[in-house]
């Protein structure tokens, strides 16, 4: 998290950056919001995830599917994390990482924690062509029950 220190009217303001637009050919910097910052008080920010590792079951034909790539928390300013790591190393297929399995630190989140942050699952077209293979291998056990 980096913090600005704004200097209006003589006084210096801490401050987080809350908002910023961004021009979207050009990519520069149009207009940001900033957020003042008291000991003491709570604010509520979004705060990046970061994924670490290579989850083992993309290699057993899985696909790694992010569903959120930041996560609103509530903390005191001096205990804002700069981002949240999301070990995925450990994941096989089928295996789903929540909002509660996160470390967020002295950080809380009113977000449920049942919610997926992300997921290894396998992909429809390997489903499919699975369960044709099953398929047709039960269709030949019949042909071979009823001879």
């Amino acid at each position: 998290m980096v913090f600005f220190d704004l200097n209006v009217g003589g006084e210096e303001i801490r401050t987080v950056i809350k908002d910023k637009q961004i021009h979207p050919v050009s990519r520069q910097i149009i207009h940001i919001d900033f957020q003042e910052l008291h000991a003491g008080k709570e604010i509520q920010i979004d705060v990046p995830l970061q994924f670490e590792g290579e989850a083992p079951g993309t290699k057993q034909g899985g696909h790694l599917e992010v569903m959120l790539r930041h996560l609103t928390c509530h903390s005191l300013p001096k205990n804002i994390k700069d981002d949240i790591i999301v070990d995925i190393s450990g994941m096989q297929l089928h295996d789903v990482i929540t909002v509660g399995d996160l470390d967020l630190g002295d950080m809380t989140t009113k977000v449920a924690h049942d919610l997926a942050v992300v997921s290894v699952h396998v992909p429809r077209a390997h489903k499919a062509s699975d369960e044709g293979e099953e398929g047709e291998e039960s269709a030949e056990g019949e042909a071979d029950a009823t001879e």
